[in-house]
């Protein structure tokens, strides 16, 4: 009997996968509650600061790749001590650009700075309710005025429509291009439901022809090496031996789901809720092995 086997013999009496990592939610200035090497193995790096300073940061992918997760992470990294504005939303997409960008936009923006104790002029601190006379260019002039000297603004925006033409979004991204020329170390970050490479290439060929200000991050799916490094962590976190699962069976249930390579075509939340059907089928086992993958699949562990 090897040690492993020995380790193995603690029959499983917890599920670690039972409670979801910690939700994203705003920004804090307590720091990120999110560690990306712990949450997926290889993740894109964190550009430095001053390459994006004055410019527009979009992330794009699939859904369920890891994007909230990895502009959370962005913002927390950027902050420098910045005004930080927020307005990232669970499960809201914006589809009324022009609404949203001429309308809604700057008094977020200005009710987040006041936060921090700024006072604008009549200029800026009102309420815009209309998009007739709301001049973008000439708004954001202004702000840079009032802003302190030195002090930046870092704004995450919320997600756009994954529908919208690709040419719509490039519209919209060269619009925050613009106001961060006009903003001292102003970085946007901006979300991009792609669907994959191709629409994200399409994106970025049409900003980059007119700007060099914008930087495009994509998030692939998981690797089987991504998912293995959360499941291992969670289950070090829950306060299980390593060998209370069976890995070498769990890692080729999820090559037998991989597409394009290794990339798996399971989300965070599908591996998550598998995870937690195969281990509240093991209570009791020392192992959580093939048998109870298979069981969590058959009753929908992976949808």
């Amino acid at each position: 009997m090897t040690v492993e086997d020995v380790g193995a013999q603690v029959p499983i009496t917890r599920n670690p996968f039972v409670i979801p990592w910690p939700p994203m939610g705003k920004h804090r200035r307590n720091g990120c509650i999110l560690d990306l090497k712990d949450f997926r193995g290889s993740f894109p790096e964190i550009p430095p600061h001053d390459e994006v300073v004055g410019g527009v940061v979009v992330v794009g992918g699939e859904s369920g790749c890891g994007k909230s997760v990895y502009t959370h992470k962005l913002l927390h990294a950027l902050d420098n001590g910045s005004y930080v504005v927020d307005e990232w939303v669970s499960d809201e997409r914006e589809t009324d650009l022009e609404k949203w960008r001429n309308q809604l936009y700057p008094g977020r923006v200005i009710n987040e700075v006041k936060r921090s104790g700024v006072r604008f002029s009549e200029e800026l601190d009102r309420n815009i309710d209309a998009v007739h006379g709301f001049d973008w260019r000439e708004w954001h002039e202004a702000l840079a005025r009032e802003l302190a000297p030195g002090k930046g603004l870092l704004v995450r925006l919320r997600c756009v429509d994954p529908t919208l033409m690709v040419d719509t979004v490039a519209r919209d991204v060269l619009r925050f291009a613009e106001a961060a020329d006009h903003l001292a170390d102003c970085v946007y970050l901006y979300e991009f439901h792609s669907g994959g490479g191709r629409r994200l290439g399409e994106l970025e060929s049409l900003v980059g022809q007119h700007t060099d200000r914008v930087k495009v991050v994509e998030v692939n799916r998981w690797s089987v090496a991504d998912a293995l490094v959360f499941a291992r962590k969670r289950v070090s976190e829950g306060g299980l031996v390593e060998s209370s699962v069976n890995w070498s069976q769990l890692e080729i249930i999820l090559k037998e789901n991989a597409k394009d390579g290794d990339r798996l075509s399971l989300t965070v939340d599908d591996f998550n809720r598998f995870l937690r059907k195969a281990f509240d089928r093991a209570q009791g086992s020392v192992q959580v092995n093939n048998d109870h993958f298979v069981l969590a699949l058959e009753f929908g562990g992976a949808g």
